[in-house]
């Protein structure tokens, strides 16, 4: 939908938008001021309840709207999320609620509710969804589980920059026990190596009867599967697509950049929950290493060993990468994430190309690599090259100890080896900068606080474009390619951050 910029009459519009929900809706709108047109000392009326946590001063009163005079900006540059909710509001157990809302900026927000529900302390969420340029409808659904009549309907903020995060026409309906259509997808790895077989997941809504994927990018796909598997065999960014009908409509949804094939060597999250070749030896102790549901990067699954058990253990557990081949003649780059929580002995890591089964007979290379320090903050390992193991057969090792006076929680995620041809970016230290927006049409803003050097990569490594700028400036990519690029930061005390933008 084109929507102008230019209001005029806007009384007019919003009072035929209400005619128009008024006629398609088959359940009234549990949502009061739902346009954001009234607002009192500061703050939207029919908002902010009690389970809002983002601050009073980060939710602004816009004229940048969807229909109607206003919109509300919500402000929060932090990727922990903040809440910003309803005003109480009673739901029943089993009932589906539908929630549609219009969004436009940069940031990402998702829907949720509290409902008081006997798991994860009574919240219920949604995956995030990215704001862009243009208003672009959002809609989701949630199934009570919790009767009660002081909930609160969530709209959950992360990541804002530039314009932060606008919402506007937000809409809530009880569809009773009936989901409508809505299109939606997961794939059981988003970054891979050349040569991975992708299994795709429908995770649509409504009983869909027909599916239509379209995958485009260095390849492309078709399939009228309900979940179907490719192989990519091509560097580069992919778009996905998927489309499902039934005999009453039709519903779609689009993830620019989803898959992105690199040229490396291994790669491993656990974002399907699965172990794929990594094996655990326990020497001392009964706890173990476990995939977890979320809290890795960007909320994905990771994986996590904890040696406590009402009260610290004494642990000694290894976990081993399945055997991969550095090629030889090739320099090869190590990296992951870390974090931790509580106090305890430090995670080890390990390298070895004569592992035979027994973790005490092989040769092992410690790893010196930065740790995290701060309460489960993910941080970068940094690039550890591998180069002396070139043209052998390899494993990884990861060491977890605790006593049984200190036990803490380590977490690791995306692991990934790839070849250096010089150009690796490291980022094992952050400086904070944003991009906006994001997606762009060519054209885009980095702000951050410092002189810094900006050095813009292909998705494959290769360097495109590199500046001096201070505080902000503008980037101009209308000349290259559509797709996916990576922005590092580099300041003069040689902090880097790396970014991903998608050019569009």
């Amino acid at each position: 939908m084109k929507v102008s910029t230019k209001k005029i009459m806007p009384s007019l519009i919003a009072l035929l938008i209400m005619v128009c929900f008024s006629t398609t809706s088959y359940a009234q709108n549990m949502v009061s001021n739902p346009g954001f047109e009234e607002w009192s000392d500061g703050a939207p009326s029919g908002w902010m309840g009690e389970k809002s946590n983002i601050g009073a001063n980060n939710v602004v009163q816009s004229d940048d709207s969807h229909t109607g005079s206003y919109a509300c900006q919500l402000i929060n540059t932090e990727s922990a999320h903040k809440r910003f909710t309803t005003k109480p509001v009673t739901v029943e157990t089993g009932q589906i609620y539908t929630i549609t809302f219009y969004l436009k900026g940069s940031g990402e927000i998702r829907t949720g509710l509290y409902d008081n529900r006997t798991d994860a302390s009574g919240y219920f969420y949604n995956d995030y969804a990215k704001a862009s340029d243009n208003w672009i409808q959002v809609t989701q659904e949630i199934e009570a589980a919790n009767s009660l009549s002081s909930a609160e309907f969530i709209f959950s903020v992360r990541n804002s920059s530039g314009s932060n995060i606008l919402i506007d026409d937000v809409t809530i309906t009880s569809n009773g026990g009936a989901p409508s259509l809505i299109a939606n997808f997961k794939a059981d790895q988003t970054i891979a190596p050349i040569g991975t077989i992708i299994n795709f997941t429908d995770l649509s809504t409504g009983e869909p009867v027909q599916w239509n994927w379209s995958i485009t990018g260095p390849q492309d796909f078709d399939s009228n599967e309900q979940n179907p598997s490719f192989t990519f065999m091509k560097t580069g960014a992919y778009d996905v697509k998927l489309v499902v009908s039934n005999e009453e409509t039709s519903a779609e949804k689009e993830e620019l950049g989803y898959i992105i094939i690199g040229d490396f060597t291994f790669f491993q999250n656990w974002n399907d929950k699965e172990w794929r070749g990594w094996s655990e030896v326990s020497v001392e102790g009964n706890q173990k290493w476990e995939i977890i549901d979320k809290f890795g990067i960007d909320d994905s699954p990771c994986i996590r060993m904890s040696g406590y058990d009402q009260s610290p253990v004494a642990n000694e557990d290894w976990l081993l990468s399945p055997e991969f081949t550095l090629e030889a003649g090739n320099k090869s780059i190590l990296s992951f994430y870390n974090a931790k929580g509580h106090e305890g002995p430090d995670l080890e890591a390990y390298f070895t190309n004569d592992y035979n089964g027994d973790v005490k007979a092989a040769n092992w290379t410690k790893i010196d690599f930065t740790l995290c320090t701060g309460e489960y903050t993910w941080t970068h390992s940094g690039n550890i090259s591998l180069s002396q193991y070139s043209g052998t057969k390899c494993r990884i090792a990861f060491k977890y100890l605790s006593t049984n006076d200190k036990s803490c929680i380590w977490e690791i995620d995306d692991i990934v080896i790839t070849k250096d041809d010089g150009t690796a970016i490291d980022n094992s230290e952050t400086v904070e900068f944003n991009i906006y927006p994001n997606p762009s049409i060519g054209a885009f803003f980095i702000d951050t606080q410092c002189e810094s050097n900006v050095r813009i990569y292909s998705i494959q490594g290769h360097l495109i474009k590199e500046c001096f700028f201070t505080e902000k400036t503008q980037i101009d990519m209308s000349a290259e390619a559509k797709g996916i690029y990576l922005v590092q930061i580099v300041t003069k005390n040689g902090i880097s951050t790396v970014k991903k933008i998608i050019v569009q």
